[in-house]
């Protein structure tokens, strides 16, 4: 053998670096696609536990204005304001009102839900 002349022992790992580099290039490809798609489920869950929030948090809004409007006008009705039948103590309905603003009023406690 000559200067520059390789013999076959000496090729063999350049002839399986391709196999080599194909290889890892496909492991990191197949990480980068796992990750992507891992991180896509994982948005889309939290996307749907904010609007689960966000509804429920529209619904304890909606029932709290609902349970002050309806102590008002108990207590307006009480005073002579309005044309309905039900009378009142003024004192009981205000402390009926600052219980709807608590965050476990009634609605919440007997569904037995935590919030």
């Amino acid at each position: 053998m000559g200067v520059g002349e390789l013999s076959a022992r000496d090729c063999r790992p350049l002839v399986q670096l391709p196999a080599l580099v194909g290889v890892v290039v496909g492991a990191g490809a197949s990480y980068l696609i796992g990750a992507a798609t891992d991180r896509a489920r994982w948005q889309r869950g939290q996307s749907t536990r904010w609007d689960e929030r966000r509804a429920q948090a529209y619904a304890d809004y909606g029932y709290a204005v609902k349970a002050l409007y309806m102590q008002g006008v108990r207590i307006a009705n009480s005073r002579g304001l309005g044309p309905g039948r039900e009378l009142a103590d003024t004192e009981a309905a205000l402390r009926r009102g600052n219980s709807a603003l608590t965050p476990h009023n009634r609605m919440h406690r007997s569904s037995g839900r935590n919030y």
